[in-house]
């Protein structure tokens, strides 16, 4: 998760990929830096007067869901949107978005003006990110390429709720340091399931 920008420094970050994550803005405007962008799930806080979630150029933009946050004492807030311009060189296609069409021509596949209200389900308490969970039958949970999930728990590597898979884990190992025969190894192990 990570709620600030993401940019780069240009001749330093010539390819990036990001997949399956939580963001709030990207930006990679330097001419010689090109990524894939795919699968996230963008939460535009517009403190700022911050205007676009995705502004790259030379890059992929592919399976992603875009929305904007009301942040409570900002009276405008713009949110998370693509920018589509024809002269930064991007092909952007099946991304899920709240913002208006632009209707130059660029992208394909996108759906936009969606109601973010459809699109995710209520959520839980303790994990900011089991709010962004897809409801079943939503667009974005067939939008996709190949009628895949979008967003950050769609694609071939879906992002896992708090990092943690659902499977055991060892969360706490105590050892001694060396053993023998005669004085064998002390271990005690503490297993936890997430399911």
């Amino acid at each position: 998760i990570v709620w600030g920008l993401i940019t780069n420094i240009a001749g330093k970050t010539p390819t990036v990929v990001i997949r399956n994550n939580l963001l709030g803005r990207i930006e990679f405007t330097s001419s010689i830096t090109s990524a894939l962008i795919e699968n996230n799930t963008f939460s535009g806080y517009d403190f700022y007067g911050t205007t676009y979630g995705i502004n790259v150029c030379n890059s992929t933009v592919i399976n992603n869901l875009l929305y904007y946050y009301i942040y409570p004492s900002w009276p405008n807030p713009t949110g998370a949107t693509i920018m589509f311009d024809l002269t930064q060189n991007n092909t952007i296609m099946y991304n899920v978005t709240s913002q208006p069409d632009p209707a130059n021509g660029v992208g394909s596949n996108n759906q936009f003006g969606v109601s973010m209200s459809t699109i995710f389900t209520s959520g839980g308490t303790g994990n900011v990110d089991k709010n962004y969970v897809v409801a079943p039958g939503s667009i974005a949970e067939t939008g996709g390429q190949n009628g895949i999930q979008v967003g950050m728990f769609g694609g071939v590597y879906p992002y896992v709720l708090s990092g943690v898979p659902p499977i055991p884990h060892i969360y706490m190992l105590e050892a001694d340091p060396a053993g023998n025969d005669q004085n064998p190894l002390d271990v005690k192990i503490s297993v936890k399931s997430q399911n």
